[in-house]
Formats: structure tokens, sequence, C-alpha cells
């Protein structure tokens, strides 16, 4: 009369070497062997996703890096060492950070321009949703395939499925695995 409950064969945090160590490497293997079909395809996906959340990342250090700080000054050579950091000027049109040079006691214009305050913000704003979206598409990949695997083998919705999504999608592609693993074990 009543259905029986059935639950993931392993914990969410469950350590199994092999698992944990293939989803942290290479999830979009994973993903792509756990999705089934075509395995190329999927796997693409996955890859390309990551890559672009990886490469998003390190654009965004760039930018940060090669701000601008939040206040122009029209000469460098005025300030003194503690304030020094804390200004940029225009050379030629350029926007460069002020530099102080401990040998000559100086502060001086930086060789390298920066990114000027107003575009750093447009940047990062651009940067930060384009990042979101990203990872709201990874998530939803996380949580259709959670939803496939729960759903082909009957296993009881919890709490962690939300987590095992978003915050620790390896695990969750981990337990996955094991789960794929078992089933193989036990069909042969």
């Amino acid at each position: 009369m009543y259905k029986q409950i059935i639950n993931w064969k392993t914990p969410l945090l469950y350590c199994n070497c092999e698992s944990c160590f293939v989803s942290h490497v290479a999830p979009c293997h994973v993903y792509a062997k756990l999705k089934r079909g075509n395995y190329a395809k999927h796997c693409a996906v996955y890859a390309i996703l990551w890559y672009t959340i990886q490469c998003l990342y390190s654009l965004n250090y760039y930018v940060y890096n090669n701000s601008c700080p939040s206040e122009e000054i029209h000469y460098c050579l005025q300030l003194e060492e503690t304030e020094c950091a804390d200004y940029y000027m225009m050379v030629n049109s350029v926007a460069t950070k002020c530099v102080f040079h401990t040998d000559a006691n100086l502060c001086t214009y930086d060789e390298q321009s920066c990114i000027l305050p107003k575009e750093y913000r447009q940047l990062d704003t651009i940067i930060f949703f384009t990042t979101t979206m990203m990872y709201t598409c990874l998530c939803l990949l996380h949580y259709s395939l959670r939803k496939e695997i729960q759903i082909k083998k009957e296993i009881q919705y919890d709490a962690t499925c939300c987590l095992a999504s978003t915050c620790c999608y390896t695990c969750g592609l981990a337990q996955e695995y094991r789960e794929l693993e078992l089933q193989n074990t036990n069909d042969n």
C-alpha cells in the first residue's frame, strides 16, 4: 500500500577517494557519464561553463589589480609615502597610479596605465552579473541531473539536494557517481 522510502546509498559527505578525486579533478567527465547519452556534448557544455567561470575570475583579478585608486591628483610628486598609493594622475590623458619609490624617497606615476574608477565599477558589475549567470546555469545542470537520478531510482527528495546542487556540487557529483558505481557493481 505504501511505497518504501529509498535514500542515497552513501551520504553526501562520504569520503571515497575515487569518487571525490574524479569529481574534483574532472567534473565534466563525471557529469557527462552520469547524464548518459551524448557524452561529448554533455562534457563540452559543462567544460565550457566551468572554463568561462575560471576566465571571469581571472578577468576580475586583472581588473581589480589594474584599477586606479579613488582619488585623482595633478602631480604625484607632492605626496608623502603614506598617501601615495591612494591617488592616481593623468599623463597624456592616460590614468596612471601614483607609486612611492623608497630608494629615492619620492612619489611618481607608474609606468602602466590603470582603469578609472567609473570604468572599473562598470566592468566589475558586468563581470559580477555574467559570473552569476554562469553559476546559475551550472547549478541548474547539477540540479537537473540530481533530479533525474532521484526520479529514476525513486530516491526520496531531501534538503541535501539543494546543498549538493549549489554549495557543494563536487560532493553531489561524487555521491551521484558512487550511486552509479554501486548500481553497476550490483548489476554484475
